[in-house]
């Protein structure tokens, strides 16, 4: 069933709000990852739920550039309007429900007990026409408050100018770009806590400059030269800058937060014509959207900037049983994500090549399907350059990258032999070649051109110039350093930001240099490299819109007039309902032994969140159960016979007696019952499944992130806490340390202390 509202009708941003009402019961969805995800797994199911979506209002047919195209819904891919079934993804739009599309501009949901979840905020970045991120999350606000919601969650992915907002606005403003409209620390992945996520941000924001700029004169030597005095430069040139507008910086919050604000300042002033025209860069999804390279993206053309939540990275749901099928949590029932670029590396039509067999000869795959295929493969290999890798291995590898046709994957590989490969920033070149070792055919990557070590894999999408060698490296034009904010472009402050994200926060570079070289960790700006992954793995926030006790009338007593004998909605009191007094049912999956117990012993399985429910003017005791009987059995599913027998405190007393109206007005009662369906798939919002979750990190309950169980205790893990990069699939065989598999290696660097400071001498 659904509903549309129009929204500021006749102005320059009227929309349309659908509302959508979900019934579980009749829903593939039984259960909800999002309450997983933030704690709220104990909750029992509810019968309704409630989506609010503002549909996307982009249109590829007013882009030039996309003429003859159109935009998947459901991995916002630009694909051939011919094509039914998406290229990339593998999916069907047009038979997927509308609730899992990625390109609506606002997505939030509402279960009927009043949390919920904000799924989704599309504005300008994912090329919306009408309205900002800020309009959007303004009309969630107005509908939460109108609603009387409780509380809501939401996973900060959010991005902007190629960057996650996460880790830059903490640094700019001290709260997340979601905590500018109150939402709070909701639960930390990694067993981060509230205070470490405080902590971290203030260790960034308050970071001297001066220590910044000493740190990257001491890694000079460690540097390419075109790039040693990079930072120094640009730390140099916004001080002065802003000296000039009577600006005095001292911290890299100071600067972050002035270059956020310049930025801000000089693309609006170009789009309104008050400084000189230039090309404005896109990110994100609206550069996607036009046809164009994603600015310091790292997943090309082929997968949307704003995804929804990794909600499927956690424990396996209950077809997964065996322990061989469970090694590895996966997207369930949703597209893989694609993280391959897009621009072709193996060189198919180069001069002197045979064209009959390039790969689109004879086949019924697209360009960008083959192109994409290929890439992947290429990357598999170049993990293992100069190595030999089995086919199996590379499709495998290839896999894990979101490619999930195999046939595709044969095809690319058998094409593609002995062909020339540029990868990403073209300088790098080698060949493929397969040789054949008993049975099987075994490929590699035989690199043409030998470089400086990279240690991150290639996967930035870049254009390699048909008139440049790609061997040859260009060196980057000096620019002269700007002195006046009239002086900067757009283009160089976007420059300036990402350099400073990726070089200073996301990575503390000094401190990898140092670490790389094998060198002592040094530079003071050390600790900045836990402090940016503890903002980053922080992705679950919070906001309570109505607090429970401001459901009840909080006039005083003696100040309350009586209310009338015949009035049903007189007097308001809150409801807490004992599901399973005795602790009979399923126990809660995901909790660590002590958590468990502990979350058992205060009834926390037991007890649903309290509701408000009305009483008459002059209630009885039957009244009460009676009331509240309906209240829950309409609101959950596994309730739906359920009977209230008894009330905390009346236990004794007939349904007759009255209440008086001054005492239980504004009370909070708990009730006994019969009638639950303790066993029901619906008893919890987290599911049935039986799994434990304990990793080295300390955390011991699903915090959304990927995760791997071991052999023989079957006791789930973070991948990353044993030393599995996330770009990698798990073992087939995986033991933990206490079943006697290996110590796993730290995939963050050490911050080894820096030395004791030398003794002053007196002279």
């Amino acid at each position: 069933m659904g509903y549309s509202v129009l929204l500021a009708k006749g102005t320059p941003h009227q929309t349309v709000l659908r509302i959508y009402e979900e019934t579980v019961e009749e829903s593939e969805r039984a259960h909800c990852d999002n309450c997983r995800c933030i704690g709220w797994f104990h909750h029992p199911v509810n019968k309704k739920q409630y989506h609010f979506i503002v549909h996307t209002d982009f249109r590829a047919k007013n882009k030039p550039e996309l003429r003859g195209k159109r935009i998947c819904q459901v991995c916002c891919c630009a694909v051939s309007a011919s094509e039914r079934k998406c290229s990339v993804c593998g999916d069907v739009d047009k038979e997927c429900s509308i609730l899992d599309h990625q390109t609506h501009l606002l997505h939030g949901e509402l279960h009927g007990n009043g949390f919920g979840h904000l799924k989704r905020i599309n504005g300008r970045e994912a090329g919306s026409v009408a309205l900002s991120g800020t309009q959007l999350m303004g009309l969630w606000e107005r509908i939460c408050y109108t609603l009387r919601a409780r509380e809501v969650s939401v996973e900060d992915v959010s991005q902007k100018y190629g960057v996650e907002f996460r880790l830059l606005n903490p640094v700019a403003c001290g709260v997340t770009w979601y905590g500018t409209y109150g939402y709070t620390f909701g639960k930390g992945s990694f067993g981060n806590t509230p205070m470490t996520h405080k902590r971290a941000s203030e260790d960034l924001r308050k970071f001297q400059l001066k220590q910044l700029r000493s740190d990257f004169v001491l890694v000079q030597s460690l540097m390419d030269k075109d790039e040693a005095d990079e930072m120094v430069n640009l730390v140099d040139k916004y001080t002065t800058i802003f000296e000039k507008e009577g600006i005095v910086m001292k911290t890299l919050g100071d600067l972050v937060s002035n270059v956020l604000k310049l930025q801000s300042d000089i693309r609006r002033a170009v789009k309104e014509g008050r400084r000189r025209p230039e090309t404005l860069a896109l990110h994100g999804v609206a550069a996607v959207l036009a046809g164009t390279k994603v600015v310091g993206g790292d997943n090309g053309l082929t997968r949307s900037k704003f995804e929804s939540p990794k909600l499927a990275k956690r424990p396996p749901p209950e077809f997964l049983t065996p322990v061989s099928q469970k090694k590895l949590k996966t997207n369930n029932g949703q597209s893989k994500k694609i993280n391959v670029p897009s621009a072709p590396m193996v060189q198919w039509n180069a001069r002197g090549r045979e064209t009959r067999n390039a790969p689109n000869v004879g086949s019924n795959w697209s360009d960008q399907s083959l192109n994409v295929a290929a890439n992947a493969c290429v990357l598999a290999l170049y993990r293992s350059r100069d190595e030999w890798l089995s086919r199996t291995e590379v499709r495998n590898r290839a896999q894990n990258k979101g490619i999930s046709d195999t046939a595709l994957l044969d095809h690319v590989l058998k094409t593609s032999i002995d062909r020339t490969v540029v990868l990403p920033g073209g300088h790098e070149r080698g060949v493929v070649r397969r040789r054949q070792k008993g049975n099987q055919s075994e490929f590699s990557l035989e690199m043409l051109t030998k470089t400086r070590e990279v240690k991150k894999e290639p996967d930035e999408e870049t254009v390699v110039s048909a008139q440049t060698p790609a061997a040859v490296k260009v060196p980057k034009p000096k620019r002269a350093l700007a002195t006046t904010v009239g002086a900067l472009s757009a283009a160089e402050v976007d420059e300036d930001l990402l350099a400073l994200y990726h070089d200073v926060l996301e990575h503390y570079r000094p401190a990898l240099l140092q670490e790389n070289a094998g060198q002592r960790v040094t530079c003071k700006g050390a600790p900045l490299v836990e402090a940016a992954r503890a903002l980053l793995d922080t992705k679950q926030f919070v906001k309570c819109y109505t607090p429970v006790e401001d459901l009840l009338d909080n006039t005083p007593v003696s100040k309350m007039a009586k209310p009338a004998a015949n009035s049903q909605k007189a007097i308001r009191i809150l409801v807490t309902v004992v599901i399973d007094a005795r602790n009979q049912g399923p126990l809660l999956s995901g909790l660590g032994s002590n958590v468990g117990k502990a979350r058992r012993r205060l009834g926390t399985e037991t007890k649903p969140p309290p509701e408000m429910i009305f009483l008459p003017g002059d209630p009885t005791l039957g009244d009460l159960k009676r009331v509240a009987s309906k209240a829950f059995s309409d609101l959950y599913v596994v309730l739906a016979k359920f009977k209230v027998t008894k009330v905390k405190g009346y236990e004794a007393m007939s349904d007759k007696i009255r209440l008086g109206w001054r005492k239980i007005s504004g009370a909070h009662v708990e009730v006994h019952g019969e009638g639950a369906d303790l066993e029901s798939e619906f008893r919890y919002q987290g599911g049935l499944e039986q799994w434990t979750v304990k990793c080295m990190c300390g955390t011991g309950d699903d915090d959304g992130e990927r995760m791997i169980a071991c052999d023989k205790c079957e006791v789930w893990m973070h991948t990353r806490c044993m030393g599995i990069k996330d770009d990698l699939p798990a073992p087939k065989q995986f033991r933990c340390v206490k079943c006697g598999g290996p110590e796993p290696p730290r995939l963050v660097p050490d911050n080894r202390s820096r030395p004791a400071p030398r003794a002053r001498s007196d002279n």
